[in-house]
């Protein structure tokens, strides 16, 4: 190889890597951002996104490096998130290659990247919600009905993670515009778009003049206000079921009949609690829970699942996190309302995966 080809080959392979860290850094800052936000994030954006713009090649690679970042720093922030990490690294696998069947697809418009955000965000939440399945699997047999159960409970989290995606997705045309010809100066090697979707994009601002404009401008203002729209009331019939879903005990209801220990640690996200409590011989760990702390649960059949304490809820912007309980120090395999509790018995929430 004659040495100006090694060094165009350097200089090239430079540019690749320049351009991965970039786009890495952008979506797992901006998810860290948010990260105390449930389920908006960043990441499934940028898996499509590079999966329709780029060279497969590229964009699986940038995909990988993205997803190990995030990991990383989700492990340092909260813990490893164990088996779940491999179905999430196949549902955002799979996410790119839907933003390369979309360019195959010579999508263009806001409501339908809008569509793909939907299918996208579908896929990786029906995806990490199968090994949740298997915290059941011993006391419920049905591990279908299990995950389709957990998906329609989570449909508050469902709902927000679909519509912060789905807006995110229907504001990429207006970011490709922006963003096409910026890196057509540098990596246009990597960039894989026919030219007449870029034409799409780079004139969508400023073909067509009179009715045809405004009638585009109209036609794309009506999509993002509908989703956003759906997005207000949706959050806010979620937030009621959520709301009414919680319910206190209160101190009138304690008979005070034998008396037990209170922990909960919440992964060093809030102060820990730390309670003596004096209560029915009759109550359950759940009710013990509901005298000390603010409770979001979802019922599956007879047992009491936990979803949030004090509004830090299970799979906090994809965490993988859950709220576990300890019985004098060993981990208890049964739900909260089966276990009654004992005098002297020693109890612990746990915010862990």
């Amino acid at each position: 190889m004659e040495p100006k080809d090694l060094e165009n080959k350097q200089l090239s392979k430079i540019q690749e890597y320049t351009l991965l860290i970039q786009i890495t850094a952008a979506a797992v800052g901006s998810s860290l951002l948010l990260i105390l936000i449930p389920n908006v994030e960043t990441i499934t954006f940028t898996a499509f996104f590079v999966g329709y713009l780029f060279n497969k090649r590229f964009a699986f690679a940038t995909t990988l490096t993205l997803i190990l970042t995030w990991e990383i720093l989700a492990s340092i922030i909260f813990a490893f998130s164990g088996i779940t990490f491999l179905f999430k690294l196949v549902a955002w696998l799979l996410v790119t290659s839907l933003g390369i069947s979309a360019k195959r697809m010579k999508i263009s418009s806001p409501l339908e990247f809008a569509a793909f955000g939907l299918i996208s965000t579908l896929i990786f939440d029906i995806l990490v919600t199968i090994p949740y399945a298997f915290f059941f699997i011993g006391q419920l047999n049905d591990f279908f009905t299990i995950i389709l159960t957990t998906f329609i409970f989570g449909i508050y989290f469902t709902l927000l993670h679909t519509i912060s995606n789905s807006v995110l997705f229907a504001y990429l045309p207006k970011f490709l515009d922006s963003i096409i010809p910026v890196l057509s100066l540098r990596y246009e090697r990597f960039i894989d778009i026919t030219e007449d979707i870029v034409q799409q994009f780079t004139t969508r601002s400023y073909s067509g003049t009179g009715i045809l404009a405004l009638n585009r401008r109209t036609r794309s203002q009506s999509v993002v206000l509908t989703i956003i729209s759906i997005a207000i009331i949706a959050l806010l019939v979620t937030s009621m079921v959520q709301y009414y879903q919680t319910e206190e005990i209160q101190d009138d209801d304690i008979t005070g009949t034998i008396s037990i220990s209170m922990n909960i640690e919440f992964a060093n996200l809030t102060t820990s609690i730390y309670q003596d409590l004096n209560i029915s011989s009759s109550n359950s760990v759940f009710d013990a829970l509901l005298v000390v702390a603010t409770v979001n649960y979802s019922n599956y059949g007879s047992l009491v699942y936990i979803d949030a304490i004090n509004n830090v809820w299970s799979n906090q912007n994809l965490s993988n996190h859950y709220w576990i309980y300890y019985i004098n120090g060993q981990q208890a395999n049964i739900a909260a309302n089966s276990y009654i509790v004992k005098a002297s018995d020693t109890i612990l929430w746990s915010y862990e995966i």
